[in-house]
Parts: structure tokens; C-alpha cells; sequence
């Protein structure tokens, strides 16, 4: 689930510099409520003539914000409601969200660390169809270590970057498979272990979801094959170990074990239902 956050924050309405703003005043102060040329109001605390302290505004288009202002910008602690029935509640610095915030719009909720308006730090994101992720932000984006639970079911625990399973990590499928090791891109790609909830075993290389190079797989009868692969099958130079502890050199194209003159032997099991 894709979310680069990037935040707008609330409307704020500007002190119209024609003096028709509130009276000075030399210290913070509460003042009647002030309405803006554009139809905003706000209620609250002034120093001079800017937004000081704790005040609530109502924007024209009736977003609102009930906090803390510093020198005419939301910062400190405080509450956004927007129109559209998005809100935030937490913490801002020069009115944007920064350091630690809840915000909620129609598909999902973020609780967690914030720096200019996007996702950084440690966080929560959960969305409606029931995905949920912890773990490390930046700039707006899952990277980092993190867990990933998906609507289905399945997780994936590990690295993320740019919102992609990138670098090392496990995902279990819903159904008991399960693959740890490395990812590149949302792709297993590198090396790893892919095991079946039926007892059978791969563990080599990947590249982008399927077998590639040296690798080992192994049945649920305990027979074996230990050598190359290429395009999800064994393709080279082999072993296969039978479950009586038989074993045999050859070599295998396209799954299929030759004779040692290159006539055909006997074709493998292709059943390898790791590429997703």
C-alpha cells in the first residue's frame, strides 16, 4: 500500500497589511474576534498586531483550527479539521505538522513522527481495508525497517524503501509459504530460503521472483536437487539426492534430467509456486 504523504496543513488567513487589522498591543493579549477580508475569522490571543498564543481559526471555506500560534503561524500543539472530514492533531512547527501528530483522511490514519508536513520517523499508518504498517518514514515514505500487514493476510516483516520491500526481509503468505532473504523492489531478487507449509524447500538465487543460478530444493520426501537453475527450472549442471540416499551427477535443461549421450531421462516436477 503506496502512501507518500505529503501534507498541505490548514489555510491561514493573512493580516492585511492596509491597517485594518486588530489594535496593537505591546503584550500577548485576548481580543475580540477578528474577521478577515476573505470571510476567515479568528478568536484568541494576539502580540501586536499578530496571532499569538492560543487561538482558533475558522477559515472562509470553514477549515478550522483550534491551537497554538507563534508570531502569526500555527506552531506548538493544536487541532485541524478540514472540509473534506480530513483532520490532524499533534504537534507543528511554522505551520506545518512537525514532531509527533495523528492525521486521518478517508482511506487511512497516521499516528506517528512528522517533519514538514510528511511521514518521517517512526510511525503507524492504517488504512480502511484493514492494511496496517509500523516502522520507520522518511519524507513521506515507508524506508526503513518496518512490518506490513496486509488486507489478505499476509505480512511482510524487514527493509522498505520508497514504499517498496527493498533490501532484506520475510514475507508469509496467507496460505503458510514463506520467503526470507533478499528484495529488490517489491521482487525477490538476490539470495534466499523459500519454504511450503507441505514440507518442501528452496534455498538459493532469485532474480525478480524467480529461481536463478546455483540453488538447492528440496521435496517433502526428503529427495533433493542441488545445482543450477535458470528461468524457475533446473538448467545445467546437477545433483539429485533420492530420498533412499541415492545420489547422481548430470546435467538438466529446462527441468528435464538428460541422458548422459543428451538423450532424454525423465522429466522433474516443475511444481515450484514461489514465483508471485
Amino acid at each position: 500500500m503506496a502512501c507518500a504523504c505529503v501534507c498541505s496543513g490548514p489555510p491561514v488567513d493573512v493580516i492585511p497589511a492596509d491597517g485594518q487589522g486588530p489594535p496593537l498591543a505591546d503584550e500577548r493579549m485576548q481580543k475580540p474576534e477578528f474577521v478577515f477580508p476573505n470571510g476567515g475569522k479568528y478568536t484568541g490571543q494576539w502580540l501586536g498586531s499578530v496571532r499569538d498564543g492560543r487561538g482558533m481559526q475558522i477559515s472562509a471555506d470553514g477549515a478550522r483550527f483550534d491551537g497554538e500560534w507563534l508570531n502569526d503561524l500555527i506552531e506548538g500543539e493544536g487541532t485541524f479539521t478540514g472540509t473534506d472530514g480530513e483532520t490532524y492533531k499533534g504537534q507543528w512547527k511554522a505551520g506545518k505538522f512537525h514532531g509527533n501528530g495523528s492525521y486521518t483522511n478517508k482511506t487511512m490514519t497516521y499516528t506517528g513522527q512528522w517533519a514538514d508536513n510528511e511521514h518521517d520517523g517512526d510511525g503507524k499508518e492504517e488504512w480502511k481495508d484493514g492494511t496496517v504498517y509500523t516502522g520507520k518514514h522518511a519524507k513521506g515514505y515507508k524506508t526503513g525497517k518496518g512490518k506490513l500487514t496486509k488486507a489478505d493476510g499476509s505480512v511482510y516483516e524487514g527493509d522498505f524503501k520508497d514504499n517498496h520491500t527493498h533490501g532484506t526481509g520475510t514475507f508469509t503468505w496467507a496460505d503458510g509459504r514463506k520467503y526470507e532473504g533478499q528484495w529488490d523492489n517489491d521482487h525477490m531478487h538476490g539470495t534466499g530460503v523459500f519454504t511450503w507449509p507441505d514440507g518442501k524447500k528452496y534455498e538459493g538465487g532469485y532474480v525478480k521472483d524467480v529461481k536463478v543460478g546455483e540453488g538447492k530444493f528440496t521435496w517433502e520426501t526428503g529427495k533433493t536437487f542441488e545445482g543450477q537453475w535458470k528461468d524457475g527450472k533446473q538448467h545445467g549442471k546437477g545433483k539429485m539426492t533420492e530420498k533412499d540416499g541415492t545420489v547422481r551427477h548430470n546435467v538438466w535443461d529446462k527441468g528435464t534430467e538428460k541422458e548422459k549421450k543428451g538423450k532424454v531421462k525423465k522429466a522433474m516436477s516443475t511444481d515450484f509456486d514461489d514465483e508471485e
